[in-house]
């Protein structure tokens, strides 16, 4: 099939009646921009960064961004290729990288393509086969690996999943004087712990070895530092002083009972010794040496992905007057950094009570509300946030994560945007928001005063959460510490381990210390959140701590968990209204302790009657139990269809793991009489000759014409045996614009180059 027809035949008037529509709403998007830069993974730094001839690099673009940024006259641009956009260490953006003169310096995707930043490193090949199904592959690095991902699908390391043992007895003793730069407080401690030999041997690489142990909302990981045999016991000695602030927690300690007396069940990983089941890895860094346990792949021409930069892109003012401002990132996606996690002195692990939160101070009583939360800090993000002023994340994909944050607004972020994104497979929580020792602006020790301030004015909207916190167990999906004016508000977060939404931080109810004075007006507004605590209890799907004053949980839609919504210890202030709670197995509502206050709930819809209210002035009003729900009443089915992801962002609920693939270029011809062949069929567009699938012919197609800042130039419809288009010297000026081609079952973007 053939389509053509002379552009010069064709008036303005048949451009209209055939669906030609400049969109003034898309083009000012685009108004005023001062400059745009295009990077591309085929390009080369020594190029001048147009659109044909990209730089290689984010960084060279960057650096071009700082020449021209410090009076700008409109936004600047830069447009991100497909492909991987590798990094081996976290892209920095300082003070120098941000917008001026109320404009704005965009990161976005060139229109009809995903963009990745990468910290993935180069594939792992040439692998060959070590014994049955195990493989094993050559791997330049010196560090520990603990994330694989191998045609697409996450790895995980080699455990024994049969076997979780219990510790005999504790062995050692770990001093600690006080004096140290990690430590609060002297006081001694357990250094390592006993195991029956048939439950763990004497592993090889002992210092890759980790142990995971949990406790109701508890959950911790410590490496070991050596495995001996002795008295007839295997015997792990702790990574130290990591060791030492684990068996000093309040709250699920590590130690051979847990806090009700009884015997953990552990897991021990990343042994070699334990590489016995499909999907496992072991890392050898001593001979350098990888290890496969194939699922079936064919691994000649698996694609192997083995994560190297620790975090991916680092946004860090150095201060309250010195922030990173107008920076904003859209359509990128985020994918495969690595996380050797949370340092002490040379020991790691993750270690913590609750959320995301980590302990890296020694406290004897180990009661991080003793001292304000000044033992806690918030480990490292994939994309991480400090002293930032009015930054936007739009419809930014983050996959296969390792770090324990995906997106991490830390300390002194304000102004800022979240909207629109997926999280999905990550190793940590999907947001977090804000530090532990935000309780009191200004007085240190992480964020001395002039870099310490309160994360405000933040929204998070529209955004798709699902199986995320896959290593980290203990992170909600959104976390929250000490914050003023959020706005958390038709999302959609389910399947994690633990809760899915959680703001606040404070147990300071029974004296340790006062309520803190920083947070005030947060909203969990519209939200759809559920099916989660599948590993972990005790918490609720939607959770608050401390006094929040004109704080509000409202008009939200949470299913099938133990507790849905949750005011925890010294919460105070918060409203909980039009809330509609499905299949609460055990409380729709749960206030246990008195020191909760002046929570009123008000027009609640449950179709369970758990419910335990010990609030201090908490009413429950108009509260509505339809036991025979769903069908809900029409009053719950109203805010059923209110939450959730709105329209415009609908797309974005998508159960893929991966980018999709780069659009094939379309060579530019300058005549029709090219013959058809390779399963291709020929249209003249706007002057141009374009081979599209054979899939297209016969067909009613939609066309959509971009320029290359993502506005919308005109728009055309063809017939199953005509095209209208129009003369492209009046509509179009010479350049590369995308052609999106959609209907009757198809979806195609193709390059578009008109030439004159």
């Amino acid at each position: 099939m053939k389509v053509r027809m002379p552009g010069n035949k064709i008036r303005a008037a048949q451009l209209i009646a055939g669906g030609m529509l400049i969109l003034a709403a898309a083009l000012s998007i685009c108004a005023g921009t001062q400059a745009s830069f295009y990077v591309s993974p085929g390009g080369s730094d020594n190029n001048p960064g147009t659109e044909a001839l990209p730089f290689k690099t984010i960084a060279k673009a960057r650096d071009t961004v700082r020449t021209m940024n410090r009076t700008m006259t409109g936004d600047i641009y830069v447009c991100l290729r497909c492909g991987n956009h590798y990094v081996t260490t976290p892209l920095q953006f300082t003070p120098l990288d941000g917008g001026t003169n109320g404009y704005s310096v965009i990161y976005k995707a060139y229109t009809g393509e995903t963009p990745v930043i990468s910290g993935g490193g180069v594939p792992v090949t040439g692998w060959t086969v070590y014994s049955g199904n195990i493989y094993q592959a050559t791997l330049n690095r010196d560090t520990k690996l603990r994330f694989l991902y191998v045609n697409g699908i996450r790895a995980a390391m080699a455990e024994d999943t049969s076997k979780h043992p219990s510790a005999v007895a504790t062995y050692g003793t770990y001093t600690v004087a006080g004096t140290e730069p990690w430590a609060m407080t002297s006081g001694s401690t357990l250094d390592g712990l006993q195991f029956n030999p048939t439950d763990v041997g004497v592993y090889g690489n002992p210092g890759d070895v980790e142990l995971e142990w949990n406790w109701q909302w508890c959950f911790n990981i410590i490496c070991a530092r050596n495995i001996i045999s002795q008295g007839g016991r295997t015997v792990i000695q702790l990574g130290q002083p990591y060791g030492a602030i684990a068996a000093r927690l309040r709250w699920g300690w590590i130690g051979v009972n847990n806090q009700n007396g009884v015997a953990y069940k552990y897991t021990i990983k990343n042994a070699f010794e334990l590489l016995k089941y499909p999907g496992q890895f072991y890392f050898n860094k001593v001979t350098h040496t990888l290890f496969y346990y194939s699922r079936g792949e064919n691994m000649a021409t698996a694609k192997v992905i083995a994560p190297v930069s620790e975090g991916l892109v680092q946004i860090f003012g150095t201060s309250t007057s010195a922030r990173v401002k107008n920076l904003q990132f859209y359509g990128i996606a985020f994918m495969h950094d690595h996380y050797q996690m949370y340092d002490v002195a040379g020991s790691k692990g993750f270690i913590g009570s609750q959320s995301t939160a980590v302990f890296y101070r020694f406290r004897s009583d180990g009661d991080h509300a003793a001292d304000t939360f000044n033992n806690e800090d918030i480990p490292q993000g994939s994309v991480w946030l400090r002293n930032c002023d009015s930054l936007r994340f739009e419809r930014c994909k983050f996959y296969q994560l390792g770090s324990m944050i995906s997106l991490n607004l830390e300390n002194d972020v304000s102004n800022t945007a979240i909207i629109g994104n997926v999280f999905r497979d990550c190793a940590g929580n999907a947001i977090n928001l804000g530090h532990p020792q935000h309780w009191r602006i200004g007085d240190g020790p992480k964020f001395p005063s002039g870099m310490e301030g309160v994360c405000r004015n933040i929204t998070v909207r529209d955004n798709f959460i699902k199986n995320v916190s896959i290593m980290y167990k203990r992170e909600e999906g959104i976390s929250g510490y000490h914050l003023q004016n959020i706005v958390v508000s038709h999302n959609q977060v389910e399947y994690l381990p633990y809760g899915t939404i959680a703001i606040g931080w404070y147990w300071g109810a029974s004296g340790s210390c006062p309520a803190s004075a920083v947070p005030q007006n947060i909203k969990i507004d519209s939200n759809r959140a559920g099916n989660d605590h599948h590993f972990l209890a005790d918490g609720g799907t939607l959770y608050c701590m401390g006094p929040t004053p004109t704080s509000e949980v409202a008009g939200n839609y949470v299913y099938n968990a133990p507790i849905h919504l949750m005011p925890d210890e010294g919460a105070g202030f918060w409203t909980f209204k039009n809330n509609v709670c499905e299949n609460a197995t055990t409380y729709w509502l749960l206030i246990w302790s008195g020191t909760t206050h002046d929570c009123p709930v008000d027009n609640n819809y449950t179709n369970k009657t758990g419910i335990w209210n010990s609030g201090t002035n908490c009413p429950n009003t108009n509260l509505h139990t339809e036991t025979a729900a769903p069908p809900w009443s029409s009053g719950a089915q109203s805010i059923i269809n209110a939450a959730g992801i709105e329209s415009a962002y609908s797309d974005v609920k998508t159960d893929t793991l991966l980018p999709p693939d780069c659009p094939v270029a379309v060579k530019p011809e300058m005549s029709a009489k090219k013959a058809d062949g390779g399963g291709f069929f020929t249209v003249v567009i706007l002057g141009h000759v374009l081979h599209l699938p054979t899939v297209c012919s016969g067909k009613s197609l939609a066309f959509e014409i971009f320029n290359m800042k993502g506005c919308i130039v005109l728009k055309l419809t063809m017939g199953k045996n005509r095209v209208l288009y129009g003369n492209t010297k009046k509509v179009l000026q010479r350049g590369t614009y995308i052609i999106r081609c959609t209907g009757d079952n198809v979806h195609i973007t193709r390059r578009l180059m008109v030439i004159r």
